[in-house]
């Protein structure tokens, strides 16, 4: 049971005041409507039933009046729900308690499109294990906490973010949602997406990543397995139906997947390189699609410090898509950020506390999609002098 008061979702505790007659239990509990329910609790297979889309939902509308029906003789009074007319205009909602929903693990859609939500914590779906539909859309939402869906990971089938100020998803959360089938992110802030984080997803059919700030999209292992279509139109019913318009892609080599889909003729466009700037995505020649090899443009002369003392590398590398550096010690090991050593996203390696075994040759490795440079033999590492 749960009340709206002042914007917020709250939990109620069972009370005699309004019971469910109906037979029926609702599949989707509804608050695109302005509400005013404080003090009423309401039980998810009541009355208040309305068709919304092809499921029907908890309607909740304010002025429930509380009656009583009689039976037969010796029948106690049963309390019923009389649903005032539902109130038409947008929701409020700014806020949900923590376990809000914890009593409705029945529920199996719950719509809380179109109100004021900016946060969403790991506790407020706790308890809707049955859940199948989520609609978070058109709300304020800037973040999403990484359990929050933990409780139907298995059981949703329809996940909708679109139209929230997202800069970045629960991606891990959303690998192990293997049962979703639409999962709309469309008209976000996002600007990433992992490599690999669709594979587990074999029955997604529909995946709407329009309109974000999305440079690029990665191929994902699941695209190999199953036709992946830029269109609805015409495609199976095993495949996926994939939008991505709206984005600032960087039309380069790591598009040239999402070139050779099945298109319609949609009018996506790209941001970079200068040359590709503002032509159609779909009307660009494959062999447009191009990455510019890795070149070194900047290493550290060569080095000394004194043992136990700290030293610093530089390496600097222009390609598209951006390079990235790695470095390789004097005995051939891949250096990693340990509390000894540090690398940076541009390209420079920290050395905190240097030492005997750091004398020799530090090899830089630049590296992108087209392929490798390396430079080494510059570099002096750090000699120790006694």
């Amino acid at each position: 049971m749960v009340s709206v008061r002042d914007g917020v979702v709250r939990p109620l505790h069972a009370a005699p005041g309004c019971v469910g007659v109906g037979p029926a239990v609702p599949e989707a509990l509804h608050v695109p409507e302005p509400v005013a329910v404080a003090g009423h609790p309401l039980r998810q297979d009541g009355p208040a039933v309305r068709a919304v889309g092809h499921r029907p939902a908890l309607q909740w509308s304010p002025g429930l009046t509380r009656t009583s029906s009689r039976g037969r003789r010796g029948d106690q009074p049963t309390p019923t729900c009389q649903p005032a007319p539902p109130w038409r205009s947008a929701n409020t909602i700014s806020q949900i308690m923590p376990y809000t929903f914890a009593d409705l693990k029945r529920l199996r859609a719950l719509h809380l499109d179109s109100n004021r939500l900016s946060v969403v914590a790991d506790d407020h779906f706790r308890g809707l294990t049955n859940l199948r539909h989520l609609i978070l859309a058109n709300n304020q939402l800037h973040h999403i906490s990484p359990h929050a869906f933990d409780d139907f990971l298995g059981t949703l089938e329809d996940l909708d973010m679109s139209y929230n100020n997202l800069v970045d998803v629960p991606w891990e959360t959303i690998s192990k949602l293997t049962n979703v089938n639409t999962l709309n992110m469309d008209h976000n802030l996002i600007e990433h997406v992992p490599q690999g984080v669709f594979t587990n997803m074999l029955k997604l059919a529909r995946l709407d990543m329009t309109s974000n700030k999305l440079k690029k999209i990665p191929p994902d292992p699941l695209f190999l397995r199953i036709p992946v279509y830029a269109k609805s139109k015409g495609s199976s019913p095993s495949s996926l139906v994939m939008s991505f318009g709206g984005n600032p892609l960087h039309c380069n080599c790591e598009l040239l997947w999402l070139r050779r889909l099945t298109r319609e003729d949609d009018l996506e466009t790209c941001a970079s390189p200068p040359d590709l700037t503002a032509k159609y995505f779909w009307t660009i020649p494959e062999e447009e699609f191009i990455c510019d090899p890795p070149v070194i443009t900047r290493k550290s002369p060569k080095t000394f410090a004194m043992e136990g003392q700290p030293a610093s590398l530089k390496c600097k590398a222009n390609g598209d898509p951006d390079p990235d550096v790695h470095w390789i010690s004097p005995e051939g090991r891949l250096i990693s950020n340990t509390s000894r050593t540090l690398t940076f996203s541009n390209g420079s390696l920290d050395i905190n506390i240097t030492s005997l075994k750091d004398s020799g040759v530090f090899m830089c490795i630049a590296s992108n999609a087209r392929e490798a440079e390396s430079a080494g033999r510059w570099a002096g590492g750090p000699a120790t002098a006694a």
